[in-house]
């Protein structure tokens, strides 16, 4: 009895899903797509894409910006020693990457191996001690806690 109302459902739901609403689109023929202008060669596409002239030494001044001349000589004459400013930007890194080396786990191993033979005489013993093997390892895990912000102000002036 139930069956009738949901095959009658999916019945019409699969008729609809056939159909189409509305006519196929077509460019109308006023568009502008079909002017003759737009039927050309695109400008430019017979041009090589990239001129492979050297760059001039003040290369800012071709773009006719007097705001961005100005910034650019001030800029020259602040920064009298690029070597200066290169060597502080690799000090500055040099200090970031050992604060962030501190904030790691440091894992250090050590392992030795011994044949000896020890005196008797620094125990107190009067004959010769038997040769012995003497063998040490361990491991060693340490991290620093930055409890008192050492760390976090060392990062934040690098």
């Amino acid at each position: 009895m139930r069956r009738a109302p949901l095959l009658a459902a999916s019945l019409g739901l699969s008729l609809l899903s056939a159909c189409t609403v509305g006519p196929n689109y077509v460019v109308p023929k006023t568009a502008d797509v079909n002017l003759p202008g737009a039927q050309g060669a695109f400008l430019g596409a017979g041009d090589a894409p990239v001129k492979q002239d050297p760059v001039p030494d003040d290369w800012w001044k071709l773009y006719d910006d007097p705001t961005l001349n100005g910034l650019i000589e001030e800029a020259l004459k602040a920064n009298t020693d690029l070597r200066v400013a290169s060597a502080n930007l690799g000090r500055a890194e040099a200090v970031s990457a050992e604060v962030d080396a501190a904030t790691e786990f440091e894992v250090s191993t050590k392992a030795s191996a011994e044949r000896a033979q020890l005196s008797g005489e620094n125990y107190l013993v009067m004959k010769q001690l038997p040769t012995m093997n003497l063998g040490d390892a361990g491991v060693r895990v340490s991290y620093q806690l930055d409890l008192f912000g050492k760390l976090r102000r060392a990062s934040e002036a690098a």
